[in-house]
């Protein structure tokens, strides 16, 4: 019997020492799927998600009428990041421009974003 009373306060004692890290991983992981980290991520949802759709490649339907690219593509993804953030500062076809809606260090985050997109 003097055995089992030791394993329940060593059961407890562990128990107790574990569950301080699980609420931390387990908050963790809700954070990751919560609001995004990636300020590239929340500037392409504010103003790309309408046309390339959530993925970049889901392309909505106002998408499709515009002829927007599969951000996901080799087309796109071949292009350098300096051609990347050209086409979103100036527009193309189209695309709005939006030199004048984002700064650069957010066009670069939203071109780095982009990169994401096709992994």
């Amino acid at each position: 019997m003097a055995l089992s009373a030791v394993r329940v306060k060593r059961a407890a004692m562990m128990l107790t020492l574990a569950l301080p890290a699980l609420v931390f991983f387990s908050s963790e992981r809700s954070n990751a799927t919560g609001p995004a980290t990636d300020p590239g991520e929340d500037i392409f949802e504010a103003r790309c998600v309408n046309c390339h759709g959530h993925d970049g490649g889901s392309r909505t339907t106002l998408g499709k009428d515009l002829n927007a690219p599969d951000l996901r593509s080799d087309k796109v993804q071949k292009l350098s990041n300096a051609e990347l953030a050209e086409v979103i500062a100036r527009g193309k076809g189209e695309m709005p421009a939006f030199r004048k809606k984002l700064r650069r260090d957010q066009i670069q985050q939203v071109v780095l974003h982009i990169r994401g997109l096709a992994r």
